[in-house]
């Protein structure tokens, strides 16, 4: 029953005009008990690094980018027009697995590179970067292969202090402040992960403390989470970067119930 809830809740989120207006912006002041709150923070907030892949890799590691999803991503629903196909496209170019193999290049040709290998669109912030006093041409020297594209982003970002954000249905390669100010809606229908007493604020506190723990509201961050009782559903605001680790940690937890489930289903059928 409890993955049944699952399925009827995205359903209903996806074609149910009044379910929509309901869940349009569960941070809106007039929202009980909740509203968001807090001023995003100077620098960037902090992002768990990627953990191993949760699902087997499939293949082995090529020169060209393949399809092989890194890791799987917990299904969400944005409610501001994130799920678009042009957006759908990038998520998954971003879990897949990718090489970079570069040798003092310039930074916009070498995002041109990843552009094309990748077929989506990326564009450079010149603005957020001018500020920051990072030149396009700044040369790149990276060799990386066999992880997904969004964590050999990361890598080469992090050493010239930048980030890249999905935004407008284009990656932005940008700066972590300018990263930080945006920050997007996602509903999480989490059904099959409440404990069984139904508490969905057990997941809250535990997305809170184990991701990125500094950029919620309550600590000064631009995040801001809460738990919807009546439709098994947690809703977050946060910057992208923080969504992928929910995504990632969301996962775990489906993952080891599902193998809880198989042990015991396993044990009863060997008593039998």
């Amino acid at each position: 029953m409890k993955a049944v809830s699952v399925v009827v809740i995205g359903v209903l989120l996806a074609t149910s005009p009044q379910l929509a207006a309901q869940t349009s912006d569960p941070f809106a002041d007039n929202f009980s008990p909740f509203s968001a709150g807090g001023n995003p923070s100077k620098r960037a907030v902090p992002i768990l690094a990627d953990s191993k892949p949760i699902l087997p890799e499939v293949g082995s590691p090529s020169k060209k980018p393949s399809a092989v999803l890194i890791a799987p991503l917990f299904p969400s629903f944005s409610i501001e027009g994130r799920n678009s196909e042009s957006c759908t496209r990038i998520e998954n170019a971003l879990n897949a697995e990718t090489t970079f193999d570069y040798l003092d290049q310039p930074l916009r040709d070498v995002i041109q590179d990843i552009s094309f290998n990748h077929n989506i669109p990326i564009v450079i912030d010149r603005k957020a970067l001018d500020d920051f006093g990072i030149d396009t041409g700044t040369p790149i020297t990276k060799s990386i292969k066999g992880i997904s594209l969004r964590s050999a982003l990361r890598l080469m970002l992090r050493e010239l202090e930048l980030t890249y954000v999905l935004r407008d249905e284009v990656l932005q390669i940008t700066t972590p402040d300018a990263g930080c100010a945006e920050t997007t809606t996602r509903l999480y229908p989490v059904a099959d992960l409440l404990p069984p007493n139904g508490e969905g604020d057990v997941l809250v506190d535990l997305i809170k403390t184990m991701v990125a723990p500094n950029s919620w509201s309550d600590s000064g961050g631009p995040g801001a989470i809460v738990y919807v009782e009546h439709l098994e559903t947690i809703a977050v605001r946060q910057t992208d970067g923080v969504f992928h680790s929910i995504d990632q940690l969301l996962a775990a937890i489906k993952q080891q119930l599902v193998d809880k489930q198989s042990k015991r289903s396993d044990k009863i059928e060997a008593s039998e």
